[in-house]
């Protein structure tokens, strides 16, 4: 089932390897229960908000259940006739999730084709994922906010965007995971976590090991801006320095 492919911050069986990569970015390992808890949580949801310039910020800190209807229903209260022309996407310190809360983001911009396909290394089905044409955000400009913490479902998500929406992508390089992990509950209680596939795009390439490169690279201290965790969404709008510099690259970019 694809809701049991978790891809990044998977259980403590993946921690050794995530630890080893980047020990100082990554505090916590979510497990499949802990996901499910976050996504009641409303830290953890999706936000909108519309801004000048027929600018759309959209934030979201993690891939959870509940991540795509919370995202269709804050798109669905836009104010009428609110006019779409460019998209801010942020997907900063968002370390993944589930596979097809990513998916069907992606669905919400793009009308038609291949988004992405999963190639198995083990007995596992290989699956092709296809856009559907209804979606609230086709036809903007997108200009996908990340840093060295966007991992993996986030990953994949910036990634279809940009090779099928003609996306931007801004910050830093991201973390770097294309692996498809399942988790199974051993007899002694712990949870063996193991890659059973790999994702790739619709052009056939994949998130490189050193992450995606970013179209437009910011300087780290723009990037990094730590907003505290306790701040509103809105407060996050007002304080974040990046987003200044998000709506100037946007309005500059191509529309689709």
């Amino acid at each position: 089932m694809l809701s049991a492919f978790l891809f990044l911050c998977t259980g403590s069986a993946a921690f050794s390897a995530v630890a080893a990569h980047a020990p100082d970015r990554y505090r916590h390992v979510l497990n499949a229960q802990e996901l499910q808890d976050l996504s009641m949580e409303p830290a953890y949801a999706a936000f909108v908000r519309p801004l000048s310039g027929n600018i759309l910020y959209v934030r979201i800190p993690l891939f959870h259940a509940k991540t795509s209807s919370q995202l269709h229903s804050e798109l669905k209260a836009l104010p009428a006739g609110h006019g779409l022309r460019n998209v801010i996407l942020d997907l900063r310190a968002n370390h993944g999730g589930i596979i097809n809360a990513a998916i069907e983001v992606a669905d919400e911009f793009i009308a038609a084709g291949v988004l992405a396909r999963t190639a198995g290394i083990e007995d596992q089905p290989d699956m092709v994922f296809m856009a559907t044409p209804e979606g609230f955000l086709q036809g903007g400009r997108v200009l996908v906010l990340m840093d060295g913490q966007t991992a993996s479902a986030a990953e994949l998500l910036a990634g279809i965007l940009r090779v099928n929406a003609n996306a931007k992508l801004a910050g830093r390089n991201s973390f770097g995971k294309s692996a498809v992990q399942a988790r199974d509950m051993q007899a002694d209680g712990s949870i063996l976590a193991h890659t059973v596939a790999h994702y790739y795009f619709s052009d056939d390439s994949s998130v490189p090991d050193k992450g995606l490169q970013p179209d437009l690279i910011w300087p780290l201290r723009l990037v990094n801006k730590t907003i505290p965790s306790h701040q509103s969404n809105a407060e996050r709008l007002r304080l974040d320095p990046a987003l200044k510099r998000a709506r100037q690259d946007v309005i500059k970019e191509k529309p689709r």
